[in-house]
């Protein structure tokens, strides 16, 4: 087996990892536009601990759609509903 099929596959919750980082982060954090910038912050420096601490062969990082149901949705219908998105 070849040294960088012996490193790990990184594989992220992309929603999840937005969704923690930006409520872990004071909302104060903005863009120059006035946005939100705390998500990408938090979710660009966990992605760069572990890329430096697991030295992944690759990263993956999977999303949710906001305009196409997911099994979420077929589960429970208020599924995020009411919820506004920065």
């Amino acid at each position: 087996m070849s040294p960088a099929a012996e490193r790990p596959l990184l594989v992220v919750d992309g929603d999840s990892l937005a969704h923690r980082a930006y409520h872990a982060l004071p909302k104060s954090f903005r863009r120059a536009e006035g946005r939100p910038g705390n998500a990408l912050l938090g979710f660009s420096n966990f992605i760069l601990r572990l890329w430096q601490s697991e030295q992944p062969r690759a990263a993956l990082v999977g999303w949710d759609s906001l305009d196409t149901p997911t099994y979420r949705h077929e589960l429970f219908a208020g599924y995020q509903g009411g919820r506004e998105f920065d």
